[in-house]
């Protein structure tokens, strides 16, 4: 099996993946303390909110989370394959 399949540089960085899902947890910690009426939620922060969490949550951020679970999961079912 080969691993040549061309993944974007970005999703393939553990840092940026770490930071991304940092990010994508941190949305949504926020977005429950809002809907739950423990934080303000006015119309300007509902705007505020609302856009990381379309594009970061559940746009950029799921892509690089998924790229970079997609490469780690061909790493490991090709390791117990090798003979060492």
């Amino acid at each position: 099996m080969k691993l040549d399949v061309k993944i974007p540089g970005i999703v393939s960085k553990r840092k940026i993946s770490v930071i991304v899902g940092f990010a994508v947890t941190l949305l949504g910690i926020i977005d429950l303390l809002m809907t739950r009426q423990i934080l303000p939620y006015i119309s300007d922060t509902e705007t505020v909110i609302f856009i990381p969490t379309i594009f970061v949550g559940y746009g950029l951020g799921l892509w690089v989370l998924l790229g970079y679970t997609k490469r780690i999961s061909k790493e490991i079912r090709v390791k117990p394959n090798q003979v060492l």
